[in-house]
This record gives C-alpha cells, structure tokens and sequence, in this order.
C-alpha cells in the first residue's frame, strides 16, 4: 500500500511541474505576440506619416514654381514645405532634398520612433521632377 501512495504524490508532483512548464510557454507566446502586433501597428503608422508628409511635399511643388521649390526643399527639414507637421509621441520626423542639375530632387522622408527593443525607422524616397 505505501508503494501506491508515494507514486501518486510523485506523479502529481511531474503533473503540477508539467502544468507550470506549459503555463509559461503561453506566457511567453502570448508576450512575444502582444510585442510583435505593437510594433507592427508602429511601423504601419511610422509609414502611413512618411507617405502623408511625401504628399504635401509634392502638393507643395505643384502648387508652387520649381525655383521655389527648389528653395524651400534644400532648407533643414523640407523648411517651409512641412512647417507645422506634427506626429504624436514617439514618433519623429525628418526630411532631406537632394537636387541635382535643377530639374529633380530626390526627396527622403524618414519618420522614426523608439520601443523597448530600440528605435526604428521608415524611409521614403522619391525623385520629383519640374514637371510643369
């Protein structure tokens, strides 16, 4: 009889062991899912922003002369192009022109943000012509 009894407690004890381990496991998915889906939402919002500032920079060049687009692409930050854009927290933004022989300008918009894995960026680029 006091065989049996000790088994059990034994095979309660592998149980409760086995139960923990899986317990855990879900934990861990379960973290690393909710972790992915926020980064994921981050970087479809990070690009949604990058491709919203490309459109009023190249709204900006059709609604204005070439030369002054060329001026105000070429100052920090797109200048005047994108004065008064704003993301919401953590998100950030840059905008660089280069122009090159006066009738393109490659243009890159990277909007960036910071996580617990560290920071991230997304980049668009492309090249405007003096289309008019």
């Amino acid at each position: 009889m006091r065989d049996q009894a000790g088994q059990t407690l034994v095979e309660m004890v592998v149980a409760i062991a086995v139960l923990i381990v899986v317990i855990l496991a879900l934990l861990s998915i379960t973290t690393t899912s909710i972790r992915n889906a926020s980064f994921s939402r981050d970087q479809v919002l990070a690009t949604k922003y990058a491709q919203e500032a490309m459109e009023k920079v190249r709204s900006w060049r059709d609604q204005n002369s070439w030369n002054d687009f060329l001026s105000a692409c070429i100052t920090p930050s797109c200048g005047s192009i994108l004065s008064g854009a704003s993301y919401p927290s953590p998100f950030g933004w840059n905008c660089n022109c280069t122009c090159t022989g006066g009738e393109s300008c490659e243009v890159t918009i990277i909007v960036s943000w910071a996580d617990v894995k560290g920071r991230h960026q997304s980049e668009l680029k492309t090249r405007l012509t003096n289309w008019k």
